[in-house]
């Protein structure tokens, strides 16, 4: 199976478009419940019970699941100050040596919070306060979000491998967006 536009580039692409879509349903859901709040706690000195706790699991999945996306766009902050002046199969070989430590640290994450979320979900943990939200929710958002990071990253790392091997080949379609 081919990585550049290949079914693993299109699946995972897939993926990521659908969690930044679910991202942004989350953030239309989190300003309506706060307009909602705000508006009720104006007009009739009462809010919405358990707005401030849902918002905060709003927040989760806004942070947590369009991360795959950005990966795949290109839109993480990068500091090139080092490597702005290295090209071919050397640079190929930073970002590759990289992106295998970003993907190692993030599969641990995901790992970690995913087996969080079971935790919660097992033991029925909750949020108290008015409503007794349960967590397990808020605390599967992150590993959902991180895994398909680990995903993309995946991918990314694919494409870097490509260019140790034919670096100029490679070189210019990274650069472009192209693959």
């Amino acid at each position: 199976m081919s990585i550049d536009g290949g079914k693993a580039q299109g699946a995972v692409k897939k993926i990521a478009t659908f969690l930044n879509y679910c991202a942004m349903v989350a953030i239309a859901l989190a300003i309506l419940l706060t307009i909602a709040d705000a508006t009720l706690r104006y007009v009739f000195s009462s809010g919405i019970p358990g707005s401030y706790h849902l918002n905060e699991f709003l927040l989760v999945a806004i942070i947590a699941l369009p991360l795959a996306r950005c990966q795949i766009m290109g839109s993480h902050i990068r500091v090139d100050v080092l490597i702005q002046h290295i090209h071919g199969r050397a640079l190929h070989m930073i970002e590759f040596v990289t992106l295998v430590l970003g993907f190692i640290l993030f599969v641990l994450a995901a790992y970690t919070t995913g087996e969080n979320a079971v935790i919660a979900f097992v033991k029925g943990d909750f949020e108290r306060g008015i409503i007794n939200y349960p967590l397990w929710p808020a605390k599967s958002f992150i590993p959902i979000g991180i895994g398909a990071f680990c995903l993309a990253l995946l991918l990314d790392i694919f494409r870097r491998a490509k260019g140790i091997i034919k670096p100029e080949s490679v070189s210019d379609k990274i650069e472009s967006g192209s693959i």
